[in-house]
Parts: structure tokens; sequence; C-alpha cells
């Protein structure tokens, strides 16, 4: 598994590394610009943030990029190793970038809070508006549904490896789509009550407020109420999900 890992990172650590320093280049002086001009601060905060999530989606992209590459390697494929491993080394890369980009984050927002004031700064940027808890639940739920996603792209990668030419791409694009829509579908036909509610965000709660003036505000309730039997239903989800790529990997997909 490192061994696998090492790889993934030296094929990616040019990109992954300048696409760090771009990302801290663009938000020192986004910062710096916004604070010496004396700009909206909730201007600032939206922008940083969409740039935080457009640099997490790339590291999305990229480790989907690094899986379908490695399926169809002629060296890859060769080495003594479970295959299961080609499935959990890029995704382990994925965290670990995306861990990155939320210190990078937690440091921002801190710099943020400090030259802006505490008072004016969005709750998204305020970390002290959060408890432990509260971001430990979002963290997971976070990490959860990009767990669930990725591997329906890994398995609609390997499904469109299984044909020749443009008849695969088809297949996995159009394979994505019927889970992405199959799977919140069936959650709801086996359990309509536990999905039901449009607050319920994996391991959390997010209850929204609009005060009279027209401002939101949110509260977060981490691990509290939790749907356990739909978290089951998606666990057994993903491991039909690992398997099915597994199968495709060793049977289908031809060196």
């Amino acid at each position: 598994m490192i061994k696998l890992l090492k790889y993934d990172w030296k094929r990616n650590a040019s990109v992954i590394l300048a696409a760090l320093v771009i990302l801290l280049l663009i938000q020192v002086a986004f910062t710096t610009a916004g604070w010496l001009k004396d700009w909206d601060v909730d201007f600032i905060s939206v922008i940083s943030i969409l740039l935080y999530a457009m640099s997490a989606f790339l590291a999305f992209l990229m480790a989907c990029q690094t899986f379908n590459y490695n399926i169809k390697a002629y060296s890859r494929r060769l080495l003594p190793l479970p295959t299961l491993y080609t499935i959990i080394a890029p995704i382990i890369l994925l965290f670990l970038i995306q861990l990155v980009i939320a210190l990078i984050f937690v440091a921002h927002a801190s710099i943020i809070e400090m030259i802006f004031g505490e008072e004016k700064t969005m709750h998204l940027f305020d970390l002290n508006y959060f408890a432990f808890m509260e971001l430990a639940s979002i963290a997971v739920s976070y990490g959860w549904g990009t767990l669930i996603t990725t591997l329906m792209i890994f398995l609609s990668i390997t499904l469109s490896k299984t044909v020749e030419g443009r008849g695969g791409t088809f297949l996995g694009i159009v394979v994505c789509l019927a889970m992405f829509i199959a799977m919140p579908y069936m959650a709801w036909l086996i359990f309509p009550d536990s999905v039901n509610s449009t607050q319920y965000l994996g391991f959390l709660t997010l209850e929204l407020t609009e005060a009279a003036d027209g401002t939101m505000t949110w509260d977060v309730t981490p691990f509290d109420g939790v749907r356990w039997l739909v978290l089951l239903f998606e666990g057994a989800v993903m491991t039909a999900l690992i398997y099915g790529t597994v199968f495709l990997m060793n049977r289908k997909i031809k060196l």
C-alpha cells in the first residue's frame, strides 16, 4: 500500500505542489488587497471559500485521473499486490491533499479573524463559532460523502474500460448518472422517514433560521439523531461498489 501511495505521489507531486502554491499566492494576494482597500469582509470570505472548494474539487479530479491511469498501466497491474490497493491508494492521497487544504483554510480563517475582527467575520470563517464536536461532525460527513462519490466514479471508470472505444465512455457516464440517481431514491424508498428531512446531512443536523432583518443563521447539531439505518445502507452500497470494481478489474479489463 505504501509503495503504491508513493508511486501515485511521485506521479502527481509536481502538479499538487504547484496547485497548492498557486492557491496560497492567490489567497494571500486577495486577502491583502481586501485588507488594504477595505473591502467587505463577507465578499472576501465568500470568494476565498469558493477558491478552497474549487481546489478540493480539483484534488478529486486528480484522484479519478490517477485511478483511471493505474487500472490500465501494465507495470502497475503486474505488481504482486491485492487489486483493492489500486482503489484505496488514490483515495488516501485524495484525503491527504484535502486535509492539507483544510489546514490552510484554518490558518487563513485565523488570519482573517485577526485582521478584520471577530465581530465582522462570517460564521464560516469564525472557527470559534463552532464547537469541536460540530467541526468533527462536519468533517466526518464531508469525508463520508466524498468516499461514496469517489467509489461511484471509480466503478464507472472501471466499467468504461470494459468496452473499447466511445461505447465504453458512454457506458461509464450512463452508469455513473444512474448510480447518483438510484442510490438516494432507493434510500428514500427503504427509509422514507429517515431521509425525508433536507436538514439531515450524514452525521449532523443543520437548522437554518432567518432573522427579522433577512439574515440567515445556522445551528449544527453533531451526531444527534443520526440515521444509522441510512448510514448502514450507504455502507453496504460502498462495499458493493468496491467489490464490483475489484471484480471488473480482475476479470473484465485486459492488460
